[in-house]
């Protein structure tokens, strides 16, 4: 086993090299292309590799009809021996064949195996597992990484714009609540920190989903926070500005619903932590994940004060104001996200809102695991007669999104094709991140 080092970089195209087949024909990388594919680079002296054949095999039958490919590499092997290992372990129908001892100028990153590299339909690197990684089940994980490379079948497909899978609620079953979303048309999440405690979990789980991340300080926590925990995010944006992941400042802002910050000192000290933060996103040219409850009017001073060269961009997250704040926050370059507060129906602004804002203002968002939608709520009398409230997550989101689209009278499909090109217009970095 060589030592694990990635073959190729994630979110690069992918250089890919013409390859002798085994049947005598020539691997032409144009045949790839707009199909998701998984390239295998394999040895027969690698014992993981001959047990991983068999199952590259049952994915390829399972999944070809969709595009999906696969195409085995051999390398730094003898030619005999490769083609004795296949041999054993027929029939497989997907591409297998080797590259020569220019294997090194080929693939110049190449060190390990078995490698395998997951490519979009544009031939971007998705996902490079190397070496010891790929044991441990990923052949398990291998459906819920095809599925955002895929159009989903004709499947309406979805950005939730806010959702927080770092919380201790997704402990149990982080993977599989994402692999949930993904079979819903979930394409991709981004996932706000609330806190320098958790900059590093957002950004781990951002790159093992496949998903992205925005750093910043919530104004429910900025009582604990340490007035150092702006330095540190500075520090974290410079460290992290080549990472295409990282995509907000945020989830900053004001909150006037929780008593205590009303008052001082905490209310002004919710003022400084804002306007540092907008100050950071400034520096750093990075849009703004705003948290708006009861604090519109003051969240748009700010804004005013400090309006960067080119204007604000970013989200003003679960929007529940009037209609004249919408429209000014709209004015200063932000996207207004809806959730599953708009489930309710007694919610009647901001359904209003949600029927009659413009269409290139509105994104979508769960705020999972908290405001679920009116299906997942319990009552107060509910929850002490022993029923357990539903957990939000990102899976409910066309759920949501379909009464989004009942409320203004469009398709879903209409819906969703906006709504993922206004998250795209909110946050530009997004669009070297989708698959599609």
């Amino acid at each position: 086993m060589l030592s694990p080092v990635q073959a190729q970089t994630v979110g690069e195209k992918a250089k890919l090299n013409h390859v002798d087949l085994f049947d005598g024909t020539r691997f032409d990388p144009k045949t790839v292309e707009g199909k998701p594919t998984l390239i295998y680079f394999w040895a027969s002296w690698c014992p993981r590799c001959r047990q991983e054949m068999a199952a590259l095999e049952k994915h390829y039958q399972a999944n070809k009809e969709k595009g999906f490919t696969i195409v085995a590499i051999n390398f730094r092997d003898k030619p005999e021996n490769a083609r004795a290992l296949i041999e054993t372990v027929k029939p497989i129908s997907f591409l297998v064949g080797s590259i020569n001892d220019n294997w090194m100028s080929d693939y110049p990153k190449l060190r390990g195996t078995p490698t395998w590299m997951l490519l979009d339909k544009k031939g971007i690197i998705r996902k490079v597992i190397v070496g010891e990684e790929v044991i441990g089940g990923w052949r398990d994980r291998l459906d819920g990484e095809l599925n955002p490379l895929r159009h989903y079948s004709g499947m309406p497909v979805w950005i939730d714009t806010h959702c927080h899978l770092d919380a201790e609620e997704f402990a149990a079953d982080r993977a599989a609540v994402r692999a949930r979303a993904a079979a819903q048309g979930v394409l991709h999440c981004v996932l706000p920190a609330v806190g320098a405690a958790n900059f590093a979990a957002v950004r781990a789980l951002a790159h093992a989903l496949g998903d992205s991340y925005a750093l910043g300080i919530h104004p429910l926590y900025v009582k604990q926070a340490q007035d150092g925990d702006l330095a540190l995010l500075d520090a974290e944006l410079n460290l992290r500005k080549a990472d295409p992941r990282l995509v907000a400042v945020g989830e900053i802002g004001l909150d006037y619903f929780v008593p205590e910050l009303t008052h001082s000192p905490l209310r002004e000290r919710q003022d400084y932590f804002y306007r540092e933060q907008l100050l950071l996103a400034r520096k750093h040219g990075l849009p703004v994940i705003l948290h708006v409850r009861r604090s519109a009017d003051r969240l748009l001073k700010h804004l005013r004060e400090l309006v960067p060269q080119g204007g604000w961009g970013g989200m003003a997250h679960a929007f529940n104001g009037s209609r004249q704040q919408a429209d000014e926050f709209i004015k200063q370059g932000f996207k207004l996200g809806f959730g599953g507060a708009v489930t309710f129906e007694p919610a009647l602004q901001l359904r209003r809102l949600a029927a009659e804002l413009p269409l290139e203002a509105m994104v979508l968002e769960t705020d999972s695991p908290d405001i679920p939608p009116h299906w997942l709520y319990t009552t107060a009398a509910q929850r002490a007669q022993g029923r357990a409230p539903g957990r939000n997550e990102p899976a409910e989101l066309p759920r949501i999104a379909a009464v989004v689209a009942q409320l203004r009278g469009m398709t879903v499909d209409a819906l969703a094709a906006a709504t993922t090109a206004n998250a795209l217009a909110a946050l530009p970095k997004l669009e070297g991140l989708l698959p599609c």
